[in-house]
C-alpha cells in the first residue's frame, strides 16, 4: 500500500546510499545531509504506484539537487581564504558499517574537484556505484551517449582511477607512523625516504587558523617546512591520535587536547606521494 510509512520506509533503506552520492559530489558533510534531508520531503510527495525503481528515482533526486547545490558551492569557494579542501569524513576507528566502503578516498575526492557538477555526477555514478548507463541516462536527464561521452571526457581530465586509490590499510598505516616520528625527531633523512621527490602537500585553514595558501611543492620544500612547523611546535602539548578519513588511515592532532589539524595522507607503495593538512576547524569533526 502506498502510504506514507511505506514511503518513509523505502526511503531510509536507501539513505545510506544517497548519502554517498550527494558526499562523493558535494565534498562538504553537512551540506550532503542537507540535500538528502530536502530529498526526503519531495520523496515523500511521491506516489509509490508511479515508480518502478525506487532506488534509482531517489538516486535522481539527489543527483539533480546534488549538482544545482555544486553549482553554487563552486561559486562560493572561488572566494574561499586560500586552498579549499574538503571536508572529510573522520572516525576514531575503523567503520564497520558497510554503506561506509561508498565514501570516495580523500585524495580522489581532491582530484575530482577538476571537474564541472555534471562531469562529476556521472563519474560517481558510473564508477563507485555502478548504475548502468540506461539508469545513469535517466538520473541525469540525458542520452545513454551522452552519458559515455561526458564519462570519457571526466576520465581524461583527472588522469586516475578508483582502484589507484586502493590501498593496503596496514601499509598505509604503519607508513603514517614512520612519517610522524620522523617529523617529531625533526630527521630530514628519514623524510626523504618517506617522501616521494614530486610529492605536493595542500593545506586548508579557511581564514580561520594557519595554513600555507598555495601549495607546497617537491620533497625538499616540504621537508624543510615540516621540520620548521614541528620545531616551532614543539613545546606545544601535541598529542597524536590514529583516526580513519575517508576509510583510510589518517591522523588528529590535538593541542592541549583540542582538534587542531587532520591529516590526509596519498600513498604509493612505502612512500607518500600527496599530504592534506585540514586545519580549518569547521571541518575537523569525528562521526
Amino acid at each position: 500500500m502506498d502510504t506514507k510509512l511505506a514511503r518513509e520506509q523505502e526511503f531510509l533503506q536507501h539513505k545510506p546510499l544517497l548519502f554517498s552520492i550527494v558526499y562523493n559530489i558535494l565534498g562538504e558533510v553537512e551540506e550532503a545531509k542537507d540535500v538528502v534531508q530536502d530529498s526526503f520531503e519531495s520523496w515523500l510527495n511521491t506516489q509509490l504506484s508511479e515508480v518502478r525503481h525506487p532506488k534509482a528515482y531517489l538516486a535522481k533526486i539527489v543527483t539533480h539537487k546534488a549538482i544545482d547545490r555544486l553549482k553554487a558551492l563552486k561559486k562560493q569557494r572561488e572566494t574561499y581564504p586560500g586552498q579549499w579542501l574538503p571536508e572529510p569524513v573522520v572516525h576514531p576507528k575503523q567503520p564497520d558499517v558497510p554503506s561506509q566502503a561508498d565514501i570516495l578516498p580523500y585524495a580522489l575526492l581532491c582530484t575530482l574537484e577538476k571537474l564541472n557538477p555534471v562531469e562529476r555526477a556521472v563519474l560517481i555514478l558510473r564508477e563507485s556505484f555502478d548504475f548502468d548507463y540506461e539508469v545513469l541516462a535517466e538520473i541525469c536527464g540525458i542520452t545513454q551517449a551522452n552519458c559515455r561521452q561526458i564519462l570519457h571526457r571526466a576520465k581524461e581530465k583527472i588522469h586516475t582511477s578508483k582502484q589507484r586509490y586502493q590501498v593496503d590499510p596496514r601499509i598505509h598505516r604503519k607508513l603514517i607512523d614512520t612519517f610522524l616520528q620522523a617529523c617529531q625527531d625533526e630527521d630530514p633523512e628519514k623524510l626523504t625516504l618517506l617522501l616521494k621527490n614530486d610529492i605536493a602537500l595542500y593545506s586548508d585553514g579557511g581564514g580561520k587558523a594557519a595554513a600555507a595558501m598555495r601549495p607546497l611543492l617537491g620533497a625538499t620544500n616540504i621537508i624543510k617546512f615540516l621540520v620548521g612547523i614541528f620545531r616551532k611546535r614543539k613545546h606545544e602539548a601535541l598529542t597524536y591520535h590514529p583516526v580513519w578519513i575517508n576509510n583510510l588511515p589518517g591522523v588528529l592532532l590535538k593541542s592541549n587536547e583540542k582538534n587542531d589539524t587532520l591529516v590526509a595522507f596519498d600513498t604509493e607503495g612505502r612512500q607518500i606521494r600527496q599530504l592534506y593538512v585540514i586545519r580549518n576547524p569547521d571541518k575537523i569533526s569525528l562521526q
